[in-house]
């Protein structure tokens, strides 16, 4: 273990302690981030992270939320694994189920000193936006606060409808029904965040009212917080060029926005709704794209492809979860291993050390997603 790997450990260890109490979702409380992954839990190494042990100077940095850690699937399943496989690269995952952008700004500045190769951000409009914006006036950060500096007295976010959702299925699961079964019901009731889809025979329940409320540019509070958003990613530009690190940030859509791009050939309950919701997700994705250009950051779009290969099944159907299933894992490794930069690198990387690419069986215990 290096001497940048220790005082990582060291610094962390002073703001959450030796012996942390865990939380829900195998997480603990951390000032600074609000909260991380939970180092005493099997399979995090010691900064929390779900890898097997912190890798000195590796060849990428993936930082994100769920969308990178893959919830739905198995470790060798998700999009991580499948990418590392694929370029034969070591891959460091830093991502919390729940964490937004200022996370992955902290996340950045607390594993610069492994001096990764490149880092990859991603930036899920879902529910980024608003956690940036929530975490900024929770964490204890220095960076935190010079964030906030002049962004203050902001209206609250408006979820109760959402709240209502959850408590009605979680009444029903309580009482017998299946979640398809109490996601059904709702649906029925016309209850909002339940927006039933069909597309190509699967059936799959949309939260088509939260995803607006947490991603409305009209908003003053999400406008604030795209303010802190940019605010971030500017930060992130200005470590990698220092570090000489190229950063490459990813939009990664909704399954919300990639059923409203499907038009006509998916059939929608709510179909005003969902179309409100896709054209400000759009609006989303170009200011950002906006964004990484102003500071001279790759930017990827997710969407395009997934949007394509939707009827294919990448999502879990009969069910509200937006986290891929393994199908849709695989085709996000191939999206990102296929990147013409990416492919430079991996040459690169081929001949620096004297390696091919890992069959799947090669990369187990060497590279995991988060969770």
């Amino acid at each position: 273990m290096g001497n940048a790997v220790r005082q990582i450990i060291r610094e962390l260890h002073g703001r959450i302690g030796p012996e942390p109490e865990p939380l829900k979702c195998g997480r603990v409380s951390d000032p600074a981030f609000v909260y991380r992954g939970n180092p005493a839990q099997g399979e995090h190494d010691q900064l929390g992270y779900r890898n097997r042990a912190i890798l000195d100077r590796p060849d990428v940095l993936i930082i994100g939320d769920s969308q990178v850690y893959c919830p739905g699937v198995s470790c060798d399943q998700s999009w991580p694994a499948v990418f590392a496989d694929l370029s034969g690269c070591d891959a460091y995952m830093s991502a919390v189920c729940g964490w937004g952008v200022l996370q992955s700004m902290l996340a950045f500045e607390e594993l610069l000193p492994l001096s990764p190769r490149q880092v990859f951000v991603f930036v899920y409009p879902g529910n980024d936006i608003f956690e940036t914006l929530r975490d900024c006036r929770l964490s204890s950060s220095a960076s935190a606060r010079a964030l906030m500096e002049d962004v203050g007295g902001l209206p609250p976010i408006d979820l109760r409808s959402f709240s209502k959702r959850n408590e009605e299925v979680a009444r029903l699961i309580s009482i017998g029904f299946t979640r398809a079964q109490a996601l059904a019901s709702c649906s029925a009731q016309g209850m909002t965040d339940v927006c039933r889809a069909t597309l190509e025979g699967r059936t799959y329940f949309l939260k088509e009212g939260m995803r607006f409320t947490v991603s409305d540019l009209e908003h003053p509070a999400i406008q604030g917080a795209f303010v802190l958003v940019e605010r971030c990613l500017k930060r992130m530009a200005k470590l990698a060029n220092s570090a000489r690190i190229k950063l490459t940030v990813f939009g990664m859509p909704t399954l919300e926005y990639l059923m409203f791009l499907q038009g006509g050939g998916a059939k929608v309950q709510y179909p005003e709704k969902l179309g409100r919701l896709g054209r400000n997700e759009k609006s989303v994705f170009k200011r950002l794209r906006s964004v990484c250009a102003r500071n001279g950051i790759v930017y990827r779009d997710v969407g395009p492809v997934l949007s394509n290969q939707l009827v294919r099944g990448i999502y879990p159907s009969d069910s509200d979860d937006g986290h891929l299933n393994a199908l849709g894992c695989e085709l996000v490794g191939k999206l990102v291993n296929s990147d013409a930069s990416f492919e430079r690198m991996s040459e690169a990387v081929i001949g620096r050390k004297g390696r091919r690419p890992r069959t799947p069986s090669d990369s187990v215990g060497r590279i995991y997603p988060l969770w």
